[in-house]
């Protein structure tokens, strides 16, 4: 295999890890939004409701607080919006990429300097990504999407896959396990 092909099967791999970076950050960014207003709309309510509040009120207030506020420092710690903006501009940049490469292994006429720039530049980037901590489960779901959808058979199982979704019988560290 020549090594476009393989970097036309690696951006697009590395696309789909942050595509699905993107789907699970947003989730949870639009949970802790959600919990930022609600939590204190329902204590304020409790409040306005029942005046004087009873020791059970209380408790639930409490609760509800202490829930809020280790979301939001969860949040914090874990960086979810340096890790969703990055996310973001790392599926454009893997995309836009993927899409040139194919137009580069389609086009005969396209100078080999520009896809050597190509090259490079996948190659910088692929670096920068390297450094967001890329799982083992997420290389092999990856891996399983490029199979799949280049309709390709994996190298190590010798199996092509015929879904998304790994088999029970399926047992190969390369595509499925994940």
């Amino acid at each position: 295999m020549d090594t476009l092909q393989e970097k036309i099967y690696q951006t697009y791999g590395t696309a789909r890890i942050f595509e699905a970076r993107v789907k699970i950050l947003s989730l949870k960014m639009r949970v802790l939004n959600f919990v930022g207003l609600a939590i204190p709309l329902i204590i304020g309510l409790i409040f306005l409701g029942f005046g004087e509040i009873n020791l059970y009120l209380k408790t639930i207030a409490i609760v509800l607080g202490i829930i809020q506020v280790i979301v939001f420092l969860w949040s914090i710690i874990s960086k979810w919006d340096d890790k969703y903006q990055y996310s973001i501009s790392a599926l454009k940049r893997q995309e836009e990429i993927h899409s040139d490469l194919k137009q580069a292994k389609e086009d005969a006429t396209i100078p080999q300097t520009f896809i050597e720039r190509l090259l490079e530049k996948e190659n910088r980037y692929n670096s920068e990504d390297i450094a967001q901590n890329i799982t083992d489960k997420e290389k092999r779901y990856v891996m399983r999407r490029t199979l799949f959808n280049f309709q390709i058979v994996c190298p190590i199982c010798k199996i092509q896959p015929k879904s998304l979704k790994p088999q029970k019988s399926e047992n190969c560290d390369n595509c499925s396990n994940f």
